[in-house]
């Protein structure tokens, strides 16, 4: 089983995006990065970096059973959701629904200081405009 983590960095215009995933060892076996051009709050960073990573490991089929992310906001509104009228409503929405493809997946937060690795992606794809992936595992799963 992987777990996913993810984060996201912003500059005046653009987003980073970036997500790691790593064995029970904590090995990375795999990384995804994207940007975008956004001027949206961080949170809305956050949860797109998640949405793009969940349908990232979706495509290459990783059974992920854990999702840490250091936007303690965005787990909360993930682990107790209800539908709203908020703006980040659909985009959270979208994130649920993708997580019924990761059966028993738990989503938790986790300090920055261990989430070195996603958020160094995130950073570096804010200087490039193209989706990047790595992924060391050769096997579908």
């Amino acid at each position: 089983m992987f777990q996913l983590t993810v984060d996201a960095a912003i500059s005046s215009s653009k987003h980073g995006y970036g997500a790691a995933v790593s064995d029970s060892q904590g090995h990375i076996v795999a990384t995804f990065s994207a940007s975008s051009c956004s001027g949206l709050p961080p949170i809305f960073a956050e949860a797109e970096a998640l949405r793009r990573a969940l349908l990232w490991c979706q495509a290459v089929r990783f059974p992920i059973a854990a999702i840490a992310s250091d936007c303690q906001n965005l787990v909360h509104r993930i682990n107790k959701f209800s539908p709203d009228r908020s703006a980040l409503a659909g985009i959270i929405t979208m994130i649920v629904s993708s997580l019924s493809s990761f059966p028993g997946v738990k989503v938790h937060h986790i300090s920055r200081s261990l989430n070195t690795t996603a958020h160094n992606l995130a950073r570096l794809a804010l200087g490039t405009n193209e989706e990047s992936t790595w992924n060391l595992l050769s096997s579908s799963f």
